[in-house]
Protein backbone atom coordinates (compact mmCIF):
# COMPACT_ATOMS: atom_id res chain seq x y z
CA UNK A 1 0.00 0.00 0.00
CA UNK A 2 1.46 3.52 -0.90
CA UNK A 3 1.48 6.27 1.42
CA UNK A 4 -0.44 9.67 0.60
CA UNK A 5 1.82 11.89 -1.78
CA UNK A 6 2.73 15.43 -0.91
CA UNK A 7 2.65 18.40 -3.72
CA UNK A 8 5.94 17.87 -3.77
CA UNK A 9 5.56 14.92 -5.72
CA UNK A 10 3.33 16.70 -8.31
CA UNK A 11 5.96 16.52 -10.98
CA UNK A 12 7.95 14.03 -9.64
CA UNK A 13 6.84 10.88 -11.92
CA UNK A 14 7.82 10.30 -15.65
CA UNK A 15 5.01 10.13 -17.86
CA UNK A 16 5.11 6.40 -18.94
CA UNK A 17 1.71 5.65 -19.40
CA UNK A 18 -1.10 6.82 -21.32
CA UNK A 19 -4.11 6.89 -18.47
CA UNK A 20 -4.64 7.09 -14.85
CA UNK A 21 -8.07 6.62 -13.53
CA UNK A 22 -8.43 7.65 -10.13
CA UNK A 23 -11.05 6.53 -8.12
CA UNK A 24 -12.47 7.91 -4.61
CA UNK A 25 -13.13 4.97 -1.90
CA UNK A 26 -15.32 5.60 1.18
CA UNK A 27 -17.89 2.77 2.06
CA UNK A 28 -17.53 1.10 -1.05
CA UNK A 29 -17.30 -2.44 -0.22
CA UNK A 30 -20.68 -3.65 -2.08
CA UNK A 31 -19.54 -1.93 -5.22
CA UNK A 32 -16.23 -3.59 -5.56
CA UNK A 33 -16.99 -6.58 -7.46
CA UNK A 34 -18.52 -4.87 -10.44
CA UNK A 35 -16.35 -2.00 -10.21
CA UNK A 36 -13.57 -4.41 -10.55
CA UNK A 37 -14.99 -6.25 -13.98
CA UNK A 38 -16.08 -2.94 -15.42
CA UNK A 39 -13.02 -1.69 -15.16
CA UNK A 40 -11.37 -4.15 -16.67
CA UNK A 41 -13.59 -4.79 -19.44
CA UNK A 42 -12.49 -1.49 -20.86
CA UNK A 43 -9.34 -3.27 -22.14
CA UNK A 44 -6.61 -0.46 -21.32
CA UNK A 45 -5.49 -2.12 -18.02
CA UNK A 46 -3.31 -4.94 -18.38
CA UNK A 47 -1.22 -6.89 -16.58
CA UNK A 48 1.69 -6.93 -19.26
CA UNK A 49 1.46 -3.61 -20.67
CA UNK A 50 1.72 -0.30 -19.23
CA UNK A 51 -0.98 1.22 -21.13
CA UNK A 52 -3.05 2.68 -17.81
CA UNK A 53 -3.12 2.79 -14.22
CA UNK A 54 -5.86 2.49 -11.50
CA UNK A 55 -5.22 5.07 -8.89
CA UNK A 56 -7.65 3.96 -5.89
CA UNK A 57 -7.73 6.55 -3.00
CA UNK A 58 -9.05 5.22 0.12
CA UNK A 59 -10.63 8.28 1.96
CA UNK A 60 -10.64 6.68 5.54
CA UNK A 61 -13.17 4.28 5.08
CA UNK A 62 -14.54 3.10 7.51
CA UNK A 63 -15.47 -1.08 6.07
CA UNK A 64 -13.22 -3.25 4.57
CA UNK A 65 -12.87 -1.43 1.46
CA UNK A 66 -8.81 -1.25 1.44
CA UNK A 67 -8.35 -4.79 2.26
CA UNK A 68 -10.60 -5.95 -0.65
CA UNK A 69 -8.69 -3.42 -2.87
CA UNK A 70 -5.33 -4.34 -1.38
CA UNK A 71 -6.01 -7.97 -2.52
CA UNK A 72 -7.12 -7.39 -5.88
CA UNK A 73 -3.78 -4.97 -6.28
CA UNK A 74 -1.84 -8.19 -5.04
CA UNK A 75 -3.41 -10.19 -8.52
CA UNK A 76 -2.62 -7.28 -10.88
CA UNK A 77 0.36 -5.02 -9.30
CA UNK A 78 1.33 -3.79 -12.63
CA UNK A 79 -1.80 -0.99 -12.95
CA UNK A 80 -3.16 -1.36 -9.56
CA UNK A 81 -2.43 1.23 -6.94
CA UNK A 82 -4.07 1.87 -3.59
CA UNK A 83 -3.14 5.33 -1.82
CA UNK A 84 -4.48 5.83 2.13
CA UNK A 85 -5.66 9.15 3.27
CA UNK A 86 -6.90 10.70 6.46
CA UNK A 87 -10.74 11.32 5.82
CA UNK A 88 -11.25 14.67 3.53
CA UNK A 89 -13.59 14.00 1.16
CA UNK A 90 -14.11 13.26 -2.35
CA UNK A 91 -12.57 16.51 -3.66
CA UNK A 92 -9.49 15.98 -1.81
CA UNK A 93 -8.88 12.30 -2.77
CA UNK A 94 -9.51 13.26 -5.98
CA UNK A 95 -6.02 15.62 -5.84
CA UNK A 96 -4.62 13.04 -3.76
CA UNK A 97 -4.63 10.87 -7.10
CA UNK A 98 -3.56 13.99 -9.26
CA UNK A 99 -0.52 14.40 -7.52
CA UNK A 100 0.78 10.76 -7.48
CA UNK A 101 -0.50 10.08 -11.79
CA UNK A 102 1.91 9.02 -14.19
CA UNK A 103 -0.47 9.08 -17.34
CA UNK A 104 -0.62 12.00 -20.12
CA UNK A 105 -4.24 12.09 -19.35
CA UNK A 106 -6.48 11.64 -16.29
CA UNK A 107 -9.73 10.47 -15.90
CA UNK A 108 -12.30 10.40 -12.86
CA UNK A 109 -14.68 7.83 -11.80
CA UNK A 110 -17.31 7.84 -8.96
CA UNK A 111 -17.19 4.22 -6.97
CA UNK A 112 -20.26 2.77 -7.78
CA UNK A 113 -20.91 4.14 -11.18
CA UNK A 114 -19.69 2.38 -14.59
CA UNK A 115 -18.11 3.15 -17.44
CA UNK A 116 -20.17 2.12 -20.94
CA UNK A 117 -18.20 -1.07 -22.71
CA UNK A 118 -15.62 0.49 -24.38
CA UNK A 119 -16.27 4.37 -23.19
CA UNK A 120 -13.38 5.12 -21.36
CA UNK A 121 -11.17 3.71 -24.69
CA UNK A 122 -13.13 6.09 -26.81
CA UNK A 123 -12.25 9.23 -24.26
CA UNK A 124 -8.60 8.29 -24.30
CA UNK A 125 -8.71 7.28 -28.15
CA UNK A 126 -10.39 10.48 -28.92
CA UNK A 127 -7.50 12.63 -27.27
CA UNK A 128 -4.48 11.31 -28.35
CA UNK A 129 -6.00 11.28 -32.53
CA UNK A 130 -6.26 14.88 -31.60
CA UNK A 131 -3.70 16.08 -29.24
CA UNK A 132 -6.23 17.74 -26.95
CA UNK A 133 -6.51 18.79 -23.34
CA UNK A 134 -9.62 17.78 -22.30
CA UNK A 135 -12.51 15.10 -24.44
CA UNK A 136 -16.11 15.21 -22.73
CA UNK A 137 -18.14 12.64 -23.75
CA UNK A 138 -21.81 12.40 -22.66
CA UNK A 139 -23.23 9.98 -19.62
CA UNK A 140 -26.71 8.21 -19.31
CA UNK A 141 -28.71 8.10 -15.99
CA UNK A 142 -30.18 4.69 -15.86
CA UNK A 143 -34.04 4.71 -13.98
CA UNK A 144 -33.09 1.18 -12.75
CA UNK A 145 -30.78 1.83 -9.01
CA UNK A 146 -29.69 -1.60 -8.84
CA UNK A 147 -28.63 -1.09 -12.75
CA UNK A 148 -25.64 -3.55 -13.30
CA UNK A 149 -25.97 -4.58 -16.85
CA UNK A 150 -23.57 -1.81 -17.78
CA UNK A 151 -22.76 -4.50 -20.89
CA UNK A 152 -25.86 -3.63 -23.20
CA UNK A 153 -24.15 -0.29 -23.40
CA UNK A 154 -21.91 -0.34 -26.59
CA UNK A 155 -19.25 1.60 -28.34
CA UNK A 156 -17.87 0.72 -31.21
CA UNK A 157 -17.40 3.37 -33.30
CA UNK A 158 -17.09 6.94 -33.11
CA UNK A 159 -20.52 9.24 -33.68
CA UNK A 160 -19.11 12.50 -33.59
CA UNK A 161 -16.99 15.36 -33.03
CA UNK A 162 -17.01 19.18 -32.45
CA UNK A 163 -13.54 21.04 -31.49
CA UNK A 164 -13.58 24.08 -28.98
CA UNK A 165 -11.08 25.90 -27.28
CA UNK A 166 -12.33 26.80 -23.38
CA UNK A 167 -13.76 29.84 -24.11
CA UNK A 168 -16.01 28.88 -26.86
CA UNK A 169 -17.06 26.20 -24.66
CA UNK A 170 -18.32 28.24 -22.25
CA UNK A 171 -20.07 30.25 -24.62
CA UNK A 172 -21.46 27.77 -26.95
CA UNK A 173 -23.00 25.52 -23.91
CA UNK A 174 -24.16 28.62 -21.92
CA UNK A 175 -21.85 27.97 -18.96
CA UNK A 176 -22.87 24.25 -18.51
CA UNK A 177 -19.57 23.52 -17.50
CA UNK A 178 -20.34 24.84 -14.14
CA UNK A 179 -23.15 21.67 -13.93
CA UNK A 180 -21.39 18.97 -15.75
CA UNK A 181 -19.36 16.58 -13.73
CA UNK A 182 -15.83 15.23 -13.89
CA UNK A 183 -16.32 11.74 -14.64
CA UNK A 184 -17.14 11.86 -18.61
CA UNK A 185 -14.07 13.40 -19.53
CA UNK A 186 -10.36 13.06 -19.78
CA UNK A 187 -7.65 15.60 -18.99
CA UNK A 188 -4.72 16.06 -19.74
CA UNK A 189 -2.54 15.99 -16.98
CA UNK A 190 0.09 18.61 -18.37
CA UNK A 191 -2.30 21.08 -18.48
CA UNK A 192 -3.79 20.58 -14.98
CA UNK A 193 -0.02 20.39 -13.63
CA UNK A 194 1.28 23.43 -15.60
CA UNK A 195 -2.00 25.72 -14.73
CA UNK A 196 -1.93 24.37 -11.39
CA UNK A 197 -6.16 23.48 -11.35
CA UNK A 198 -6.89 21.36 -8.19
CA UNK A 199 -10.38 20.85 -6.68
CA UNK A 200 -10.94 23.55 -4.20
CA UNK A 201 -10.40 22.54 -1.21
CA UNK A 202 -13.59 24.16 0.81
CA UNK A 203 -15.99 23.64 -1.75
CA UNK A 204 -17.67 20.23 -1.00
CA UNK A 205 -20.74 21.45 -2.88
CA UNK A 206 -20.82 21.75 -6.70
CA UNK A 207 -16.92 20.78 -6.16
CA UNK A 208 -17.06 19.45 -9.90
CA UNK A 209 -18.70 22.70 -11.39
CA UNK A 210 -16.57 25.06 -9.45
CA UNK A 211 -13.53 22.61 -10.75
CA UNK A 212 -14.84 22.64 -14.78
CA UNK A 213 -15.17 26.70 -14.11
CA UNK A 214 -11.44 27.30 -13.49
CA UNK A 215 -10.50 24.26 -16.23
CA UNK A 216 -12.22 26.05 -18.61
CA UNK A 217 -11.23 29.60 -18.02
CA UNK A 218 -7.74 28.46 -18.31
CA UNK A 219 -8.66 28.43 -22.52
CA UNK A 220 -7.96 24.78 -22.78
CA UNK A 221 -8.01 22.78 -26.16
CA UNK A 222 -12.01 20.83 -25.62
CA UNK A 223 -12.93 17.56 -27.84
CA UNK A 224 -16.71 17.05 -27.27
CA UNK A 225 -18.39 13.32 -28.72
CA UNK A 226 -21.89 12.52 -28.25
CA UNK A 227 -20.97 8.81 -27.61
CA UNK A 228 -22.43 7.89 -24.23
CA UNK A 229 -19.27 7.06 -22.27
CA UNK A 230 -20.49 6.87 -18.39
CA UNK A 231 -23.50 5.48 -16.26
CA UNK A 232 -24.24 7.39 -13.63
CA UNK A 233 -25.62 5.36 -10.95
CA UNK A 234 -28.00 7.40 -8.79
CA UNK A 235 -29.10 5.78 -5.27
CA UNK A 236 -31.27 7.50 -3.18
CA UNK A 237 -29.03 7.04 -0.38
CA UNK A 238 -25.93 8.65 -1.95
CA UNK A 239 -24.68 12.02 -0.53
CA UNK A 240 -25.65 14.03 -3.34
CA UNK A 241 -29.43 12.41 -4.05
CA UNK A 242 -30.66 11.69 -0.38
CA UNK A 243 -34.07 14.38 0.19
CA UNK A 244 -34.08 13.50 4.25
CA UNK A 245 -33.92 16.84 5.77
CA UNK A 246 -30.59 16.82 7.40
CA UNK A 247 -28.84 15.88 4.62
CA UNK A 248 -30.18 18.51 2.44
CA UNK A 249 -29.07 21.12 5.17
CA UNK A 250 -25.77 19.77 5.40
CA UNK A 251 -25.43 19.75 1.69
CA UNK A 252 -26.91 22.94 0.61
CA UNK A 253 -24.84 24.86 3.83
CA UNK A 254 -21.67 23.98 1.57
CA UNK A 255 -23.26 26.41 -0.60
CA UNK A 256 -21.48 29.20 1.29
CA UNK A 257 -18.05 27.97 0.40
CA UNK A 258 -18.89 27.62 -3.52
CA UNK A 259 -20.60 31.25 -3.45
CA UNK A 260 -17.34 32.32 -2.18
CA UNK A 261 -15.31 30.66 -4.57
CA UNK A 262 -17.35 32.29 -7.32
CA UNK A 263 -16.80 35.60 -6.32
CA UNK A 264 -13.02 34.99 -5.91
CA UNK A 265 -13.05 33.67 -9.87
CA UNK A 266 -15.37 36.45 -11.17
CA UNK A 267 -12.83 38.78 -9.66
CA UNK A 268 -9.60 36.96 -10.89
CA UNK A 269 -10.87 37.49 -14.35
CA UNK A 270 -13.37 40.55 -14.58
CA UNK A 271 -10.01 42.61 -15.62
CA UNK A 272 -8.70 40.16 -17.85
CA UNK A 273 -8.91 42.38 -21.15
CA UNK A 274 -9.37 39.44 -23.39
CA UNK A 275 -11.80 37.52 -21.55
CA UNK A 276 -15.15 37.47 -23.81
CA UNK A 277 -17.78 40.00 -22.08
CA UNK A 278 -20.46 37.17 -22.16
CA UNK A 279 -18.01 35.39 -19.93
CA UNK A 280 -17.74 37.70 -18.05
CA UNK A 281 -21.13 38.30 -17.39
CA UNK A 282 -21.95 34.62 -17.13
CA UNK A 283 -19.67 34.36 -14.11
CA UNK A 284 -20.82 37.00 -12.15
CA UNK A 285 -24.35 35.91 -12.34
CA UNK A 286 -23.86 32.31 -11.49
CA UNK A 287 -21.70 34.30 -8.46
CA UNK A 288 -24.84 35.62 -7.69
CA UNK A 289 -26.97 32.96 -7.95
CA UNK A 290 -24.84 31.04 -5.75
CA UNK A 291 -25.37 33.46 -3.05
CA UNK A 292 -28.82 33.37 -3.46
CA UNK A 293 -28.82 29.44 -3.14
CA UNK A 294 -26.98 29.82 -0.03
CA UNK A 295 -29.19 32.07 1.68
CA UNK A 296 -32.10 29.97 0.30
CA UNK A 297 -30.56 27.16 2.57
CA UNK A 298 -30.67 29.63 5.18
CA UNK A 299 -34.27 30.25 5.60
CA UNK A 300 -35.59 26.76 4.11
CA UNK A 301 -33.64 24.25 5.54
CA UNK A 302 -30.82 24.70 8.69
CA UNK A 303 -32.44 28.05 10.09
CA UNK A 304 -30.45 29.86 12.47
CA UNK A 305 -30.64 30.62 16.28
CA UNK A 306 -31.49 34.12 17.13
CA UNK A 307 -27.95 34.91 18.35
CA UNK A 308 -26.16 33.65 14.41
CA UNK A 309 -28.33 36.37 12.28
CA UNK A 310 -26.64 39.59 12.44
CA UNK A 311 -23.11 37.94 12.72
CA UNK A 312 -23.63 35.69 9.66
CA UNK A 313 -25.06 38.21 7.57
CA UNK A 314 -21.91 40.12 9.00
CA UNK A 315 -19.59 37.93 7.59
CA UNK A 316 -21.34 37.51 4.40
CA UNK A 317 -20.71 41.08 3.30
CA UNK A 318 -17.44 40.61 4.23
CA UNK A 319 -16.81 37.85 1.84
CA UNK A 320 -18.59 39.53 -0.52
CA UNK A 321 -21.31 37.36 -0.90
CA UNK A 322 -24.33 39.77 0.35
CA UNK A 323 -25.73 41.79 -1.15
CA UNK A 324 -26.63 40.67 -4.25
CA UNK A 325 -28.80 42.68 -7.30
CA UNK A 326 -32.59 42.68 -7.29
CA UNK A 327 -32.17 41.72 -10.56
CA UNK A 328 -33.28 38.30 -11.51
CA UNK A 329 -30.18 36.98 -13.41
CA UNK A 330 -31.04 37.77 -17.49
CA UNK A 331 -29.39 34.70 -18.42
CA UNK A 332 -28.54 32.01 -16.25
CA UNK A 333 -26.90 28.77 -17.22
CA UNK A 334 -29.04 25.74 -18.83
CA UNK A 335 -30.62 23.97 -15.95
CA UNK A 336 -31.16 26.85 -13.18
CA UNK A 337 -34.58 27.10 -12.54
CA UNK A 338 -36.34 30.46 -13.48
CA UNK A 339 -39.90 30.11 -12.65
CA UNK A 340 -41.99 32.88 -11.15
CA UNK A 341 -41.31 31.49 -7.69
CA UNK A 342 -37.34 31.46 -7.82
CA UNK A 343 -37.34 35.14 -9.43
CA UNK A 344 -40.15 36.07 -6.45
CA UNK A 345 -37.76 34.42 -3.85
CA UNK A 346 -34.35 36.28 -5.17
CA UNK A 347 -36.43 39.73 -5.24
CA UNK A 348 -36.93 39.55 -1.52
CA UNK A 349 -33.82 37.87 0.05
CA UNK A 350 -31.82 40.97 -1.70
CA UNK A 351 -33.71 43.70 0.81
CA UNK A 352 -31.66 42.88 4.12
CA UNK A 353 -34.98 43.35 6.34
CA UNK A 354 -37.09 40.81 4.68
CA UNK A 355 -34.21 38.56 5.05
CA UNK A 356 -33.55 39.11 8.49
CA UNK A 357 -37.66 38.80 8.48
CA UNK A 358 -37.42 35.56 7.41
CA UNK A 359 -34.54 33.98 9.12
CA UNK A 360 -36.20 35.22 12.29
CA UNK A 361 -38.92 33.41 11.53
CA UNK A 362 -37.24 30.06 10.74
CA UNK A 363 -35.29 30.69 13.69
CA UNK A 364 -33.88 27.08 14.48
CA UNK A 365 -35.58 26.06 18.06
CA UNK A 366 -34.50 22.16 18.18
CA UNK A 367 -31.64 20.41 16.74
CA UNK A 368 -31.42 19.65 12.97
CA UNK A 369 -30.39 15.88 12.88
CA UNK A 370 -33.07 14.35 14.49
CA UNK A 371 -34.40 11.19 12.78
CA UNK A 372 -36.44 11.29 9.87
CA UNK A 373 -40.09 11.41 10.48
CA UNK A 374 -41.90 8.02 9.02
Amino acid sequence: MEKKSSTKDFVAYIIVMKLSLIIPIYKAEPFLPRLFENIEAQGLFLDDEELGEVIFVNDESPDSSAEVIEEYRKKHPNWVRLISQKNQGQHIARNTGIFVAKGDYIAFMDQDDAYTLGGLSILLDTALKNDVDIVRGCAKWPEDESFLDWKTYLNDKLEGVTRYNGWDFIIRTNGLCYTTMVWCSVYRRKFIIENNILFPKDVRYFEDGAYNWELMLHNPSVVTISNIVYLWIQRPQSESHNDSMDHRARRESMAEQLAVFMLGLYRNYETNVALPLAIKLMLKEVYYWTCYKYLGTLVKFRGLTKGEIEPTIKRLKEEGVYPYPHKFPRDLPEGYPTSLRYRIMWRLMSYEWILKLMLRLRTRKVPLNLPNKK
